[in-house]
């Protein structure tokens, strides 16, 4: 009895160590080679630890690298750059900034107005200024010149945004180059010459949105009692109070003058008196009669503004550009004393006003 106590109690002592034993290694199961649970997917290969502090000052930026589609993942916030297009995720809120695209200047064609017209190309989705000065000239242009220089561009592409008049070399037009720094920092030039293409028949018209038909109308006109001169009142028609503007800007009112070379006209005075000397001439083989002519500047220049900035610039349209050259109040006196006055682009032996637009 004694000896079979001892193998009972022997083998109570076996079959408690393997319910042990099966216990430990029930618990140390998901460790072993053998485990069966998944395993969490790879991240993306396009996405690398941000450099820059967890905490921007107050009012900081956050300069992104475009890395053609790669995320950049910092501990608070995450940084997608796609095309020109910038996303921060927050912890709280999500906010997209607009990367500027290239402002990329051009030069279209060789007009007959001797002058060169320029364009652009703006790829950014917003308007974009660019004052004049260092980030934005113009050089070789006929220096007495004022093109009024495009400093307000609108999104895409615009064809004939302004003309420059020419210089002459070895009668060959002088070249001229637009500089152009965008708002991405980038500086990129235009050069137009002698081998630029002519403009087609039609340009600008057939890229310029002007309906615009200017005109010069005698209104009254006076002859003095020695007839040696005539007193005439001349108005612009056809030109209405409020500017013609690309339609990514506000239209404000134009800016219009009759008589003053100097400068550019600051209000809209839209009519205008002149006298002109009158002078015996021949007016055929045995008749004399009088003649006499008086130039006219008409200068009118468009205000366009967005976002609070406010630019002038002079229509390319075929008809407003031709005022660039001024008019002529013209007088005929026959012998009868009949009296003929017209406003027409110059008469001999006077002229009108001159390609050199004013400062």
């Amino acid at each position: 009895m004694l000896i079979a106590g001892v193998r009972h109690c022997h083998m109570r002592r076996i079959r408690y160590v393997a319910i042990v034993l099966a216990m430990a290694l029930a618990a140390c199961g998901s460790d072993s080679p053998d485990s069966t649970a998944s395993s969490p997917p790879p991240a993306s290969s396009t996405t690398t630890t941000a450099t820059t502090a967890d905490t921007a000052a107050p009012g900081a930026t956050t300069a992104a690298t475009d890395t053609g589609g790669t995320n950049t993942v910092g501990s608070t916030a995450e940084v997608t750059t796609t095309d020109a297009s910038t996303t921060t995720t927050g912890l709280s809120a999500t906010t997209t900034t607009s990367l500027p695209g290239p402002l990329v200047p051009q030069a279209v064609c060789l007009g007959g107005n001797e002058a060169y017209y320029f364009g652009y190309d703006n790829q950014s989705a917003a308007p974009a200024v660019v004052p004049e000065g260092p980030k934005n000239a113009l050089a070789g242009a006929a220096a007495d010149d004022n093109p009024l220089l495009t400093t307000l561009f609108a999104p895409g592409r615009v064809d004939a945004a302004f003309w420059a008049f020419y210089n002459f070399s070895d009668g060959q037009p002088s070249p001229v180059t637009w500089t152009l720094t965008g708002p991405d920092g980038i500086t990129r030039s235009a050069t137009a010459d002698a081998t630029l293409p002519v403009c087609p028949e039609g340009y600008p018209d057939n890229v310029v949105d002007d309906p615009r038909m200017p005109q010069l109308v005698v209104t009254q006109q006076t002859l003095s009692p020695s007839g040696d001169s005539i007193e005439v009142h001349v108005e612009l028609q056809g030109v209405p109070d409020t500017s013609v503007c690309n339609a990514a800007f506000h239209a404000e009112p134009v800016l219009i003058s009759l008589l003053d070379t100097t400068r550019l006209p600051t209000s809209i005075v839209r009519t205008a008196t002149v006298v002109v000397d009158l002078v015996d001439v021949p007016l055929s083989a045995n008749v004399t009669g009088k003649f006499g002519g008086s130039p006219l500047t008409p200068l009118v220049v468009d205000q366009c503004s967005a976002a609070g900035v406010t630019v002038r610039s002079w229509s390319p349209a075929e008809a407003m550009s031709r005022l660039a050259y001024g008019e002529s109040v013209c007088v005929t006196v026959d012998a009868a004393g009949q009296v003929d006055v017209e406003v027409r682009e110059g008469c001999l032996p006077f002229t009108g006003g001159s390609s050199i637009r004013p400062k």
